[in-house]
């Protein structure tokens, strides 16, 4: 899967950022969903399935608020996690990764 540049996520879109740092306050996060300002940020040395799986569980956060769902961070990891590898392993990851390695194969 690429990387893209924004996300539709119901009426809202996502500008998705890809900076060095993610929060310099909260050192240990790879991710982070800012609903607020409509943007994801995925940590720039995220590659590959690292980077795919950390951007359906900043996705799961952002349709979590505009569902008023409710789940907690464990929940969305587990859910993040388990249709990570459901698309993965059924090869529903189109269009190839960022580096240009294409996963429908």
């Amino acid at each position: 899967m690429k990387i893209p540049d924004k996300v539709k996520i119901g009426p809202f879109v996502y500008i998705i950022e890809r900076p060095e740092i993610v929060d310099r306050y909260e050192r240990e996060l790879i991710g982070q969903c800012d609903h607020q300002a409509g943007i994801i940020r995925i940590e720039r040395a995220l590659t590959g399935s690292k980077a795919e799986e950390t951007l359906l569980h900043e996705i799961l956060h952002a349709v979590t608020m505009f569902m008023c769902l409710d789940l907690s961070e464990k929940q969305i990891s587990q859910l993040s996690n388990g249709l990570y590898m459901v698309l993965k392993e059924n090869n529903l990851l189109a269009g190839g990764d960022e580096d240009g390695e294409d996963k429908a194969k």
